[in-house]
């Protein structure tokens, strides 16, 4: 199930979702399992521009997670205990 989660989780729908993160995107990337000190290098990076860090986020959720933990279920988790329904509402509705 896990493989078949995966092929729907894609950079597409991670740029999606992170247009509607907005300002909880280090509340999500903390759920999410990502370091601090990286959120804190996307936000001095691009200042003020909550969509850039949560695209980043999410990419580097994506890439750098275990690959068992990547799924459209942690990631719906997620964005749900930061209370982000538009973005949950982006994701497949099998993942809702």
């Amino acid at each position: 199930m896990a493989q078949v989660e995966c092929s729907k989780l894609n950079e597409e729908l991670l740029e999606k979702v992170s247009k509607k993160i907005g300002n909880r995107w280090q509340q999500i990337g903390r759920e999410l399992e990502l370091k601090q000190a990286q959120l804190e290098v996307f936000k001095k990076d691009f200042p003020n521009d909550h969509i850039k860090h949560a695209h980043l986020m999410l990419l580097k959720w994506f890439t750098t997670c275990d690959p068992a933990k990547r799924t459209l279920k942690t990631l719906r988790d997620a964005l749900e205990d930061a209370e982000c329904t538009e973005a949950v509402a982006c994701l497949p509705s099998e993942a809702k």
